[in-house]
């Protein structure tokens, strides 16, 4: 008689179970394919390779922008970038019903690509180090791709951004993680980002300018000040909840945190039910308008700005180095900003005071945030505006309370040194108890879940949720 063979499943499983452990290995390691003493002797020697000089010059000194004769609107004579137009937004609740503003608006979303390989038996990312227009003081790590919709749409073809091939097409790795997510809804109308982190097994050169990282060395990085930037730290956040090994009470209530089986103050539905609400709440609507068309603002022929000084600005900046130059408009904000989150145990788990913030530029407007989210220095004159709940209660806190505290850049490739100070610390029994209603107790795997389906979660709240991950790694090292 003839052997019966069993056809193959068509079924594969829903999650890859491996994965986790995996990843908990690569963060627990502080040594991978390098060392971190070699890899700040890498950093150093590019430092110094990528010096780099900008300007401020006169909107007119942009090669290739100009203003439109009829809307005013500041753009690029090639298209494919992005432009500065006005914005009015209508709000049905809040201290300020309806305000002008200008606006970056970049229709083609950008691809944060990050790739990741097992080496020696751990899992590292391929990161690039680069410098950036708006923090050219800075080097600093990104992603292994920062590709347009226009060059990822080309990648069939020859494309000039490296390893993009991994990402589409017929020689793509193994998507681990695919999630569109918000960028800068303060100042950027519905600008997306595509997010993704590919395994690849097959043979993968590493060119000059990039270096093969553990997730442990990313996290101790993430402790330095303006050296992850922006999209990388944003890719960081789309990996679970970290497996820690630190035996305080602070590091367990950590742990658990992130474990689904420790429970949370709120079910699952119950934080999904309240962003909903809040969405609902607190509705605005958001009109496009031509930048000569904002109400309480000014151009002059160095910058647009508000008759006060407050808020932003526009200018034109110019810069370069060896083999490179470029000139372009950018946001220029006032003072360092400040994103902190308040976090504190509850029966043994951490849970962080999230805030339902309203961001006019978000696809939905309103989106998890920091306990506080602002520009202090806008408060320290007198204003009609009330300073933000918290504010001064995060600001006023003791140093034993402070768990984070470091300084990161936001995207140099639109805003001009917006330094941001990343705050996490631990409540105390001077935090009120009564909360308004935008507020909400959240477990770190609950925020973990909320990341992963895209635009529930701010770009500065994806950042703190990187950094508190990292608390489960030592602090790291000294600059170098």
């Amino acid at each position: 008689m003839g052997t019966t063979v069993a056809s193959p499943s068509l079924l594969s499983p829903r999650q890859d179970r491996e994965l986790p452990a995996r990843l908990a290995i690569s963060s627990a390691a502080n040594r991978g394919l390098h060392s971190m003493d070699e890899f700040n002797a890498w950093y150093l020697q590019h430092k110094r390779i990528h010096r780099v000089e900008t300007q401020r010059v006169p909107f007119a000194a942009l090669e290739g922008w100009g203003f439109a004769k009829d809307t005013g609107n500041l753009g690029h004579d090639g298209g494919g970038r992005y432009s500065i137009e006005g914005m009015r937004i209508l709000a049905w609740t809040g201290p300020i019903c309806e305000w002008y503003q200008p606006v970056v608006n970049q229709p083609s979303g950008t691809l944060h690509g990050l790739l990741v390989k097992e080496r020696q038996g751990i899992l590292h990312c391929l990161v690039r180090a680069m410098v950036e227009p708006g923090h050219p003081e800075a080097l600093q790590l990104f992603p292994t791709v920062a590709a347009t919709r226009t060059e990822y749409a080309r990648t069939h073809k020859a494309s000039p951004e490296r390893y993009l091939d991994h990402f589409a097409g017929p020689g793509r790795g193994r998507v681990l993680v695919d999630v569109p997510q918000s960028a800068a809804g303060q100042w950027c109308y519905r600008m997306s980002q595509r997010n993704m982190i590919v395994e690849v097994t097959g043979d993968v050169p590493c060119h000059a300018g990039f270096v093969w990282l553990t997730v442990g060395q990313l996290y101790a990085l993430l402790h330095r000040g303006k050296v992850l930037g922006a999209g990388l730290r944003s890719l960081l956040s789309l990996l679970p909840p970290g497996e820690g090994r630190h035996k305080s009470r602070f590091h367990k209530a950590l742990r658990a945190s992130g474990d689904a089986t420790a429970g949370a103050l709120l079910p699952d539905s119950a934080v999904a039910g309240w962003l909903t609400e809040q969405r609902s709440y607190r509705e605005v609507e958001v009109m496009p308008v031509a930048l000569n068309q904002v109400s309480g603002w000014h151009a002059t022929g160095m910058e647009i700005a508000r008759a006060d000084g407050r808020y932003l600005s526009v200018i034109g900046v110019a810069g370069g180095g060896d083999h490179v130059h470029w000139s372009q408009p950018m946001i220029e904000l006032r003072g360092v900003g400040l994103a902190a989150w308040v976090v504190k145990e509850f029966d043994g788990v951490l849970h962080v005071l999230a805030r339902a913030g309203m961001e006019s530029g978000l696809r939905d407007s309103v989106e998890i945030g920091p306990t506080v989210h602002c520009q202090p220095k806008e408060f320290e004159r007198d204003s009609s505006v009330p300073r933000p709940f918290l504010l001064d209660y995060v600001q006023g806190v003791e140093e034993p309370q402070v768990r984070y505290n470091v300084v990161h850049t936001g995207d140099g490739g639109v805003f001009f040194h917006a330094d941001c100070r990343y705050l996490i610390v631990e409540a105390d029994d001077k935090l009120p108890a009564d909360l308004p209603p935008e507020f909400a107790w959240i477990a770190l795997g609950q925020l973990a879940e909320l990341i992963r389906q895209g635009h529930r979660v701010s770009a500065p709240a994806r950042t703190l949720y990187a950094c508190l991950n990292s608390l489960h790694q030592s602090a790291g090292e000294e600059n170098p």
